[in-house]
């Protein structure tokens, strides 16, 4: 609005200067030749509008901070500020390092719970057939959990012994290397002495490396050897007599069982015949009186047996697979126990040898070194010069001994690895004893696999939800335009890391701004006394600075509920969206607006200045004839209609062509004004005001 006044009252002052001069010219010729000076203007057919005129500012439909939802490095950047770009169109990519890694883990979750699904199930259909083999089975298990205890506990009470040891040598080393840097201090002052001890406790300490050397190919690692292949013979003996008993059990036993059995069953079988023959013999002979009532008796105590002897023996022939089954089992448990127990010692004797390389070449390390001493010891005795030499390798000796020392306390993590290896035996032992408690009363079990199977399925549906997350935010790496625009921020730059846009507590980074111009608006300043000719839906001619001459149609679409105030003016904030965009426009670009109040088209008008009124308020114009020589004016009363803003529109009382006067000054008049300072403050007194003082007769 300041604005439109500056330039309004800019205008005022130059058309002031263009009629200050042409009345000095004209006043002139008038004086000249004692004619008053008049200005006409020609009645004509013209559009008469009543405008409100604002100024404002171009402002975009939006503009939208484009942000991230995911976080990460900035790895392209596909647009540029002033770039026109589509819906959908590539802004910008996030690196997918870390968004992938989530989705190979929320993949790998997945495929974790559809196992533990499918284990759900083949334990559900496992539990369905339990026999009366899973009783045998857990004792089983739980006599080899046993015997894994005992075993975990020797390997950690040989591995504490062996720590000790190699600690306790690392420390004897430390204070070897100790002494030697003692002997070596002393050899720099007392070099002869010195000398001869360091060579004497060089040699034994050499000495001592090779004998450590020899015990160790000799003695130590003979022995360990002995003891891991008679572990792995023993293993052996014992896997091949559980193969022999299960071989036994299937060659010989089991079909001796099943023959015996049937056997007795025919046995039993063939008594039992008898034993109803011989019954129904008697009763014939007691019912005829041939025998006595304790010999019918009899043979029917003889039935009794047979028959139960004949039940006994079926029943037993009924079970005897399902026993076989539960022997055939347990002997096959047996012999993968001493196949795993086998695999072990193998593998421990794997294992060993490269434990004996490690120690021989740490022993032929620790002669190297003495023998090293040795020579440096006797070098010593002929190179004075060397003494200082002889006391910062001795002082390194020590730092490698402190160092070994160090290397020695650090095994201790063996010994842990070994007691956590006799807590998880302990903790199966528990499991074990558990399983075969369950085992005794195991009841509700396949109800219990049923809730386990329902558990992993809900597992699977969140490992689902969480992958498609995890998708999602991998997608999200990829920043598209949300809507058609153009760039006018960039705020980010290739490289620049960037915090997602979905934190609780941050907003995002803005990675560029984008004004969408689809549809264009102008927000104008209206002075608060203008405001009641401006409504929603009214049309305005606007104009922009930055291309003069051109109109673009817009329309009012919001007047603001409340004023501004500025300087002490008051204003009312009036939002014009423009009909048709144009690409041209810019935000931020200066516009002045048109308010169409009142318009009508191809009506006779002429300019407000001609516009004048009698002592009784009537409407007149004045029409100028015969100007040369001598001019004649003529008044004559009209009938106006819209008066607007430069404009009036004549009804009745003047036609088409006619000219009315616009301005009338005789020089009698010329020369007061002039003499009196007829100029810019005249005219300026009040808008148009010296000109319109003119125009009154």
């Amino acid at each position: 609005m300041r604005r439109w006044l500056r330039r309004r009252w800019l205008w005022v002052g130059v058309l002031v200067l263009i009629g200050v001069g042409a009345f000095s010219y004209w006043r002139v010729r008038a004086a000249q030749s004692s004619q008053p000076f008049i200005q006409t203007a020609k009645v004509e057919r013209t559009t008469v509008a009543l405008t409100i005129s604002a100024s404002g500012t171009i402002k975009p439909y939006k503009i939208v901070e484009v942000k991230s939802k995911a976080a990460g490095k900035v790895i392209q950047m596909a647009v540029e500020v002033g770039d026109y770009v589509k819906k959908g169109q590539l802004i910008a990519r996030i690196d997918p390092t870390d968004t992938q890694t989530t989705v190979d883990q929320a993949q790998a979750d997945l495929d974790a719970a559809l196992a533990r699904v499918q284990q759900a199930m083949l334990n559900w259909q496992m539990q369905k057939q339990i026999t009366p083999a899973q009783l045998e089975e857990a004792r089983q298990a739980l006599e080899s959990a046993r015997a894994r205890l005992l075993q975990a506990e020797s390997s950690l009470k040989a591995q504490e012994l062996q720590t000790r040891a190699q600690i306790k040598q690392a420390e004897e080393a430390v204070n070897a290397a100790k002494a030697r840097y003692e002997q070596a201090k002393k050899q720099a002052e007392t070099q002869p002495e010195l000398t001869r001890t360091a060579i004497q406790q060089a040699e034994a300490a050499y000495q001592s490396a090779l004998e450590s050397l020899k015990q160790l190919k000799e003695a130590t690692i003979p022995q360990q050897r002995a003891q891991v292949l008679a572990s792995v013979q023993q293993a052996e003996a014992a896997y091949q007599s559980a193969l022999e008993n299960l071989r036994q059990l299937k060659e010989a036993t089991v079909p001796q069982q099943k023959v015996q059995t049937q056997a007795n069953y025919e046995q039993a079988k063939a008594q039992l015949d008898n034993a109803e023959k011989n019954l129904k013999r008697q009763r014939e002979l007691f019912e005829q009186g041939f025998v006595a009532k304790s010999q019918l008796d009899s043979a029917e105590a003889q039935y009794a047996a047979a028959k139960a002897q004949f039940d006994a023996a079926a029943e037993r022939l009924r079970t005897l697979e399902q026993e076989l089954s539960a022997s055939l089992r347990t002997a096959e448990a047996r012999v993968a126990e001493a196949k795993a127990q086998l695999e072990s010692a193998r593998e421990r004797l794997r294992t060993l040898d490269t434990e004996h390389q490690a120690a021989l070449k740490e022993a032929e390390a620790r002669v190297a070194q003495a023998k090293a001493q040795l020579e440096s010891a006797k070098a010593n005795a002929v190179q004075d010069e060397l003494r200082q030499q002889e006391l910062q390798a001795a002082l390194a000796a020590l730092r490698q001994a402190e160092a070994q020392l160090e290397a020695a306390k650090a095994s201790e993590a063996v010994v842990d690895q070994r007691r956590a290896e006799v807590v998880a035996a302990r903790a199966a032992l528990a499991q074990a004893e558990a399983a075969y408690k369950q085992a005794l009363a195991n009841t509700q079990q396949v109800q219990l696999r049923e809730a386990d199977i329902k558990t992993a399925k809900s597992q699977v549906q969140r490992a689902l939800a969480q992958l498609r997350n995890a998708r999602i935010q991998l997608a999200d790496t990829v920043i598209v335009a949300p809507r058609d625009g153009v760039i006018i921020e960039k705020l980010v730059e290739e490289g620049t890391v960037i915090s997602s846009g979905m934190s609780a507590f941050a907003q995002g980074t803005t990675i560029v701004r984008l004004a969408d111009m689809s549809r264009v608006f102008v927000d104008t300043e209206v002075a608060e006394s203008d405001i009641a000719s401006v409504w929603v839906g009214q049309k305005v001619d606007v104009t922009v600075d930055a291309f003069p001459g051109e109109i673009f149609e817009g329309k009012v679409v919001r007047i603001d509920p409340q004023t501004t105030v500025q300087q002490n003016v008051v204003y009312v904030h009036v939002l014009v969206e423009l009909e048709m965009p144009d690409e041209r426009l810019k935000p931020g670009m200066s516009a002045t607006c048109e308010f169409q109040v009142e318009r009508k088209e191809n009506v006779l008008a002429v300019p407000n200045e001609a516009i004048k009124e009698d002592e009784n308020g009537k409407t007149y114009v004045e029409i100028a004839k015969h100007l040369n020589p001598r001019p004649e004016i003529e008044r004559r009363y009209v009938e106006i209609g819209l008066q607007g803003t430069t404009m009036t529109e004549i009804v009745k009382g003047l036609k088409e062509g006619e000219e009315v006067v616009t301005l009338f000054a005789t020089p009698q008049q010329i020369q007061p004004q002039m003499a009196g300072g007829f100029g810019m403050r005249g005219m300026m007194g009040t808008p148009m005001g010296g000109m319109r003082g003119l125009m009154r007769r």
